[in-house]
């Protein structure tokens, strides 16, 4: 369990985190979400001994982040936000260098990830591409199967192949009952993989619910296609639902909560073609809750 009691980190200028409090419960995921600057980086290293406190308290299956961070290293895989490699070894290498600074022999779990990725890992990393440096970094995190992982930005510079084969690996991570700490400014990451999320703004919680709850209250967005100018007008004046934008047959439609009232009244209309927008971490907060994440 991680548990993060009024932790404070004050960097000056309004910059750090504070007075946090909340759990990461066993074998739960957990989204830390925030736009860059919100403070999540700054948790994550306090999490793993990097940073001390300003105030408050924090620990990972009750051994203190500060003190006892050597012990919490033993456990945990930790993914930076930022990742520095060693340019001259192959991945194969760099596998083996981690091996050896866990005084493990095995490089199972690490070679398994890095093929769920398709990655060459006879290649110099200085030849590696950004995307390949980062499936590499991750891959290393999984060498010694670690029953915590506290990933920063896990998606950066990931291709959207690559970012389904991520989500694939921490779903089967899930299974396996890990615990998980995701920090990510990606809305769409932490509601496909979290059990629940939390909110950063400027370095303070501003909201914490499970995905379910997050999910039914959010709203989606749809452009759809109908088969006249006349049925999308019918529309308009008829549905109910807050038109968002309108150009001729297509129309921008904004749907809050479960779909299935409004598939029950689209029905009723002559629809060519329907497509989902996806809402970024900033829409979505706006409007949840009626601010800006960087207020």
């Amino acid at each position: 369990m991680i548990r993060i009691k009024n932790v404070t980190k004050d960097y000056g200028s309004n910059k750090g985190v504070f007075d946090l409090s909340f759990e990461v419960q066993d074998q739960e995921t957990f989204g830390l979400l925030g736009m860059e600057g919100a403070g999540k980086t700054t948790l994550l290293q306090i999490l793993m001994g990097f940073s001390n406190l300003s105030g408050g308290r924090c620990t990972i299956n009750a051994k203190h982040c500060w003190k006892q961070s050597t012990g919490i290293k033993n456990f945990t895989g930790y993914l930076p936000q930022k990742i520095t490699l060693p340019e001259s070894m192959t991945g194969l290498q760099f596998f083996r260098f981690l091996a050896d600074l866990r005084n493990r022999k095995s490089l199972e779990k690490a070679i398994r990830t890095a093929d769920a990725f398709e990655l060459d890992t006879s290649k110099k990393i200085r030849d590696l591409n950004q995307e390949e440096k980062k499936k590499l970094a991750i891959a290393g995190v999984f060498l010694h199967d670690p029953e915590v992982l506290l990933l920063d930005e896990p998606e950066s510079d990931l291709g959207e192949k690559a970012k389904v084969q991520f989500m694939n690996l921490i779903l089967e991570e899930k299974s396996r009952g890990k615990t998980i700490l995701i920090a990510t400014g990606s809305f769409a990451t932490a509601e496909r993989l979290c059990d629940r999320i939390g909110i950063l703004r400027r370095g303070m919680l501003v909201n914490l619910d499970d995905v379910s709850v997050i999910r039914e209250a959010s709203r989606k967005v749809f452009c759809i296609g109908f088969r006249s100018e006349l049925e999308a007008v019918r529309f308009v004046r008829e549905s109910g639902f807050d038109v968002l934008n309108k150009n001729a047959t297509q129309l921008t439609v904004s749907v809050s909560g479960e779909l299935q009232n409004f598939i029950k009244v689209l029905s009723g209309y002559k629809v060519l073609t329907m497509e989902s927008i996806p809402q970024t971490l900033e829409e979505t907060f706006t409007y949840l809750y009626g601010g800006d994440l960087s207020d």
